[in-house]
C-alpha cells in the first residue's frame, strides 16, 4: 500500500521482465472525485519505462437565490420564505446580499426581501437543486420565476430568481401597476416535491 498526494510519485526498480503488474486506487471515485487513470496494467518489458497515472478531478460550483418584489402594492420591506433542497448530502457556506452570511444544507429556509440575495458556494459539480419559494398567493403575489431546478456546474454558475408582484386595483379600476415593472404579471405554479426528491432536471 503507497499514499500519494498531488505531485507525488514513486519508482520501483529492479522488476525481472515478464513481471505482470496492476496498480489500483482504492479511494477512485470518492466523495465527489472523478478518477481516469492511464496505464495502471501491464507487463515489464527491457528498456521500457512503464507509467501508471491517476488523475483525481473534483470540481465545485455556485447557487445564487434572488428576490425581487414589484407591483403597486409590493410590499418591498417584506421577506419570504425558501427552502433549498439538493439531491446529495451537505453543508455550504453562502455569501449574503441585504442578509448575513451563513451556512445551509437540504431542507433549510432561507428568507430573503426585496434586492436581497445569497450565493451558496462549494457544491459539488453535478449536484441537483430545487429552490421553492412558500405560496404568497393569498396575499396577492403572482409569482414568477426560472432556474429553481438545475444541476450546478463549474463552467457556469446557477441562479434561483424569484419575482413577486402584487398590484391592486384604484377605485377606478385601474391597477396603477408599478411603471418600473417589467415583469410578466403570468402565474406560474412550482411543481411540488417531498423534501428530498429532487427531480432530474433533464425531465
Amino acid at each position: 500500500l503507497v499514499k500519494r498526494s498531488h505531485g507525488q510519485s514513486i519508482t520501483i526498480l529492479g522488476l525481472p521482465v515478464g513481471t505482470e503488474y496492476n496498480v489500483e486506487e482504492l479511494e477512485a471515485d470518492e466523495d465527489g472525485y472523478v478518477t481516469n487513470t492511464e496505464g495502471e496494467n501491464g507487463i515489464i518489458a527491457a528498456g521500457v519505462d512503464r507509467k501508471a497515472s491517476f488523475t483525481n478531478t473534483r470540481n465545485l460550483g455556485t447557487l445564487s437565490i434572488c428576490k425581487t418584489v414589484a407591483g403597486n402594492k409590493g410590499d418591498k420591506n417584506k421577506e419570504f420564505d425558501f427552502i433549498v433542497t439538493f439531491n446529495k448530502d451537505g453543508s455550504y457556506p453562502y455569501i449574503g446580499n441585504g442578509v448575513e452570511d451563513g451556512t445551509i444544507k437540504s431542507g433549510d429556509i432561507i428568507k430573503l426581501a426585496h434586492d436581497q440575495f445569497i450565493e451558496i458556494e462549494g457544491i459539488l459539480e453535478g449536484t441537483i437543486y430545487m429552490v421553492e419559494e412558500m405560496d404568497y398567493s393569498s396575499e396577492g403575489y403572482v409569482t414568477t420565476f426560472t432556474g429553481e431546478i438545475g444541476t450546478i456546474s463549474h463552467e457556469t454558475a446557477s441562479v434561483a430568481h424569484f419575482t413577486n408582484t402584487k398590484n391592486v386595483k384604484s377605485s377606478g379600476g385601474s391597477s396603477n401597476e408599478d411603471p418600473d415593472d417589467k415583469t410578466p404579471n403570468k402565474p406560474s405554479e412550482l411543481a411540488k416535491f417531498k423534501i428530498g426528491e429532487v427531480p432530474d432536471s433533464n425531465n
